[in-house]
């Protein structure tokens, strides 16, 4: 909160053997470009390797959040392949 106004929020998955996902992060429009963002996953990440996470890994939705995440010292190791099936799909 910032004033007692709600600012932001998000959080991190529950754990599994040690890896946590950080997701979920928004900061409300009048909050943004004071550093909020940051310091709201700056702290997440914290308190899920306090918890005994030995991994905390996002998916940075564009270049500008990318850089928001590196200021705090996440770095992209790897780039993720999304596939899908389509059980609609013919299987002949």
């Amino acid at each position: 909160t910032v004033g007692g106004v709600p600012a932001g929020a998000g959080g991190c998955s529950v754990p599994v053997d040690g890896l946590s996902e950080l997701a979920g992060l928004a900061v409300g429009a009048d909050f943004r470009r004071r550093g909020i963002g940051a310091a709201l996953s700056a702290h997440l990440t914290r308190t899920a390797f306090d918890r005994g996470c030995r991994v905390v890994w996002l998916e940075p939705g564009d270049a500008d959040v990318e850089r928001i995440y590196a200021s705090i010292g996440y770095r992209r190791i790897g780039e993720k392949l999304n596939i899908s099936l389509d059980p609609e799909a013919d299987r002949t």
